[in-house]
């Protein structure tokens, strides 16, 4: 112990006031008792100080506000879900119209993916059932940024339905994406927020790599039954997108670079979530239920990435930085409880 203590004052790092302030404190009896004694008396002080140093929640970090994304998540449960960003606010007779454009896109939809199958279309195909998802069963459940999302990414779709499918599929595609433009049209909000979540968040070679992280995150989350089964085709959807292979045809290079992007933000909003629910789990059960807080799903999910999360923070330091301090934290506690 003392060794230690002497190679940290050659190193010169700082001490540490408030533990050796206990050892002076030391009572003479004690003393007397011999080096044997004393030493397993600062050892114990030593064990004691670092457990409440961990679990001290003063110290924890800030996880950043949600920032645009093409999918918004949250935890409920100690399991992922998704999180639509925006509610659906029309006026009466605006919200029923609303409501029968929704079925029709709901049916048309349907129709779509009867008549293509999954066949060499799976791209396609993940963009409609994607569609599907954020229509949701009712127009009140519709997530209309991943909505628009996913209308922008059917869009590029049907400018090429010629090329991909036979006649009548393709006429379906069209008709389909006419709808799904008009409906979208009534709500403004939703592509103001998808250009920034389309925006770069560094250089191409570093979001290439950090999309590269993402599935085996996202595994973790699943392997730890800690992901509702439609966050995960979400997350796993835009992974695919995001390290598809670098297409020679440069506007399908930026429509690659602008999912990578996309996806990004998307893991971001689940990391975010993640994170903040680790944090505050961590937090409620220090000094008290820390051990069994850290058996958490999301928690060990979390921790089960670490690696991975600190990559992202070195790739992204722009919007994953954060995650440093978080990872510190969360492993620091985790490994004492």
């Amino acid at each position: 112990m003392w060794t230690d203590w002497y190679e940290a004052r050659l190193r010169g790092d700082p001490p540490d006031l408030d533990l050796e302030e206990q050892w002076i404190e030391i009572p003479n009896d004690d003393w007397e008792k011999g080096p044997a004694h004393v030493n397993n008396l600062i050892a114990d002080m030593i064990r004691a100080h670092e457990a409440r140093r961990a679990e001290a929640p003063q110290d924890a970090p800030k996880v950043p506000p949600e920032r645009p994304a093409p999918a918004h998540f949250d935890v409920v449960d100690d399991v992922l879900v998704l999180s639509p960003f925006m509610e659906i606010d029309l006026p009466g007779e605006q919200a029923q119209r609303t409501e029968r454009g929704h079925q029709a896109l709901l049916d048309a939809v349907q129709d779509l993916l009867d008549l293509i199958g999954e066949g060499q279309q799976r791209a396609l195909v993940r963009i409609v059932e994607r569609c599907d998802s954020a229509l949701g069963a009712t127009l009140s459940a519709t997530d209309v940024v991943r909505l628009g999302y996913y209308a922008q990414r059917l869009q590029q779709q049907a400018e090429r339905a010629d090329e991909i499918l036979l006649a009548d599929a393709a006429g379906e595609l069209v008709a389909l994406n006419a709808q799904l433009q008009l409906f979208m049209a009534q709500f403004a909000e939703w592509q103001k927020h998808l250009e920034e979540a389309s925006q770069p968040l560094g250089e191409p070679a570093a979001e290439a790599e950090a999309a590269k992280l993402g599935p085996a995150i996202v595994a973790s989350f699943r392997e730890h039954g800690a992901i509702a089964a439609d966050a995960d085709t979400e997350l796993t959807v835009q992974a695919e997108a995001a390290n598809a292979p670098a297409p020679a045809d440069s506007a399908d290079g930026e429509i690659v670079g602008a999912d990578r992007a996309g996806f990004l933000r998307s893991l971001l909003s689940a990391i975010r979530a993640a994170a903040g629910w680790a944090l505050d789990r961590l937090k409620a059960g220090a000094g008290s239920g820390l051990e069994t807080a850290a058996k958490g799903a999301v928690i060990a999910a979390f921790g089960a990435v670490t690696a991975e999360l600190l990559a992202l923070a070195r790739l992204i330091p722009a919007d994953y930085a954060w995650l440093s301090g978080v990872v510190t934290y969360v492993t620091r506690l985790m490994g004492g409880a």
